[in-house]
């Protein structure tokens, strides 16, 4: 079992060298990105690591990692069931390093259609350490066989030391329902880059995080909202809210971004059904000349296995950005995500209020940009930008539909 120990340090010029190391001198060596890695390398938990097929996740720390060099990321030997430990008894799983108090030791079956709320439901493992970072649920096999919706400010992880097999919906998105909504788990994070408000009666922006959103339309001239920034390389976390609309008789409320869902399988990761973490579509605003809101941003999907087949459909779009209001006519919600497909920005039935942008879908996975008003109306509102489908270590297959398309 040979352990990598291939090293980049960009900003000094060094490869290969560990002399080039703080490590050598005393220190760690720490990176933030993969590309400090150099080709093929892996930055996570502040350490480089590197091919390994002898590794459960695929990857194994380099020798300059401190207390981390030469374990797999996440602890788990292929053929262990995937679990390490994290040096105090726990059970320590994936790439995000999942620490449970406990092994699942049985199987876990959603057999009726359940909703949790991540920051109360009993389901939830304890984590090592009294960590609160995520609700975990896990099983030696893990099969959804009926609908899965979760809610809350933590996002969602499921760990099976040996199968996952979603077979119907697993829901972390955000939705709305006439005035009911529901908030994807984990959504709408304090790391948001919020973007500029729109001002006057200008609409607000999407929500942006795998990709950025749509800016709001004009009232006035510049009146519009602009997004904030997409995330780089981001761990955990739901997609960021679209912006509110300005003026009107009632503001336009933005979209919540989707949520989060983590699954890590030991062995493999089967989704026959689907996986929906979008993002909500803008509201309207109320009379007279309300700018329109912002969608939502798709959230997060993070897929870990050695083998990970999907037939099914996974997607984490941005929700439609809501139409502007004219002075005595009303406009229309933005829609939220049903499927790969971008979501509509909202139409009217406003003759002069901006149209809203549609959601962020692949190909393209940005928002899409509202129209202006006209006379004085409210700008339309922009569409929430796509959000992160990631598999790791290897490409899904399968032949489903993904939006985004996964990366790695």
């Amino acid at each position: 079992m040979a352990v990598m120990g291939k090293w980049a340090v960009l900003a000094g010029g060094c490869v290969a060298l560990a002399a080039c190391s703080p490590y050598g001198d005393g220190g760690l060596y720490t990176c933030t990105t993969d590309e400090q890695c150099g080709a093929g390398g892996k930055c996570a938990n502040g350490a480089c690591a590197f091919p390994d097929t002898s590794c459960d996740t695929g990857y194994r720390y380099g020798s300059l990692s401190g207390s981390l060099a030469g374990t797999c990321i996440g602890g788990g030997e292929q053929g262990d069931g995937g679990g390490g430990s994290d040096g105090n008894g726990s059970s320590c799983y994936g790439e995000l390093d999942v620490c449970l108090v406990q092994a699942p030791s049985t199987p876990l079956t959603i057999g009726t259609d359940t909703s949790i709320d991540t920051d109360s439901s009993p389901m939830c493992l304890p984590l090592a350490g009294g960590a609160t970072t995520w609700c975990v649920l896990g099983g030696t096999q893990v099969m959804v066989s009926a609908g899965l919706t979760a809610t809350g400010s933590k996002p969602l992880v499921i760990v099976a030391t040996d199968t996952i097999a979603i077979g119907d919906k697993l829901d972390v998105a955000s939705h709305r329902n006439g005035t009911t909504e529901t908030v994807g788990a984990g959504a709408d994070p304090s790391a948001c880059d919020a973007g500029t408000a729109p001002t006057g009666d200008g609409g607000g922006a999407g929500g942006s995080f795998g990709a950025q959103g749509g800016a709001g339309g004009d009232s006035a001239p510049n009146s519009h909202g602009k997004p904030g920034a997409a995330a780089t390389n981001p761990s955990l976390q739901g997609g960021c809210p679209g912006q509110d609309g300005s003026g009107g008789g009632t503001k336009a409320v933005g979209g919540h971004g989707g949520g989060a869902v983590y699954l890590y399988a030991a062995t493999s990761i089967s989704i026959t059904g689907s996986i929906d973490a979008s993002g909500e579509g803008g509201l309207v605003g109320v009379i007279p000349d309300a700018g329109g809101s912002g969608g939502g941003a798709g959230g997060m999907i993070w897929l870990e296995s050695p083998t990970v087949t999907v037939p099914g459909i996974v997607y984490a779009n941005g929700g439609g950005g809501s139409s502007g209001t004219g002075n005595t006519t009303g406009g229309s919600n933005g829609d939220d995500p049903t499927g790969v497909g971008p979501a509509a920005g909202g139409m009217g039935p406003t003759t002069n209020g901006g149209k809203g942008g549609a959601g962020g879908a692949a190909p393209g996975n940005t928002g899409t940009d509202a129209t202006n008003g006209t006379a004085g109306a409210g700008g339309g509102g922009g569409g929430g930008g796509d959000g992160v489908f990631r598999v790791r270590p290897n490409a899904a297959g399968g032949g489903g539909m993904f939006s985004p398309l996964p990366s790695s």
